[in-house]
């Protein structure tokens, strides 16, 4: 009975509720905390510095970048493209409730060999002044058979398993 009283009060100290999108669009519902995000932030990402803008047509999120290169978040030659949003998550148990994250469609178009991502990720701080980009670069699964070391007593075997190791693009804005 204790360890579900545990369990229930972990889920209640963190209220954080992931929300799928439909077509991009924000509900009514949370369009409040999201329109907070609106603006101009500037940083770097992968290296390059620039300004991403996050705006809203109505209550669809959109989110560009601007550079010396151009306006292509991986390079001038890639032509890619930040799509709608797939999903967010919500923080609601504290007041006033904030995003936490939001998940945008992402193609690497030409340079979609290089890129394994297909989904760029923002993780905003709490105050909404800042926030993290990642993309997933590269994803290399490996199969790593079974190991067994002999004991005094008996043989120990580590089963079959493959390790994943991701590789991610990552930046940082601030207003």
């Amino acid at each position: 009975m204790k360890q579900i009283m545990a369990i229930f009060g972990v889920l209640v100290l963190f209220g954080c509720k992931e929300v799928k999108t439909l077509d991009g669009q924000v509900s009514a519902e949370y369009l409040k905390e999201a329109k907070q995000l609106e603006g101009v932030y500037h940083g770097s990402f992968a290296g390059v510095t620039g300004d991403l803008r996050l705006s809203f047509n109505e209550r669809t999120p959109q989110i560009s970048f601007k550079s010396a290169m151009g306006d292509d978040l991986l390079s001038p030659n890639c032509q890619s493209k930040i799509g709608l949003m797939e999903s967010f998550q919500i923080e609601d148990t504290s007041s006033p409730a904030y995003l936490d994250y939001a998940i945008f469609k992402f193609d690497a178009h030409l340079c979609s060999s290089e890129i394994a991502g297909q989904s760029l990720k923002l993780d905003f701080n709490k105050n909404g002044q800042s926030l993290r980009l990642s993309l997933l670069k590269d994803r290399k699964i490996t199969h790593v058979d079974v190991d067994c070391t002999e004991g005094p007593r008996r043989t120990i075997c580590t089963p079959a398993r493959d390790e994943i190791n991701e590789t991610y693009l990552e930046g940082k804005f601030q207003r």
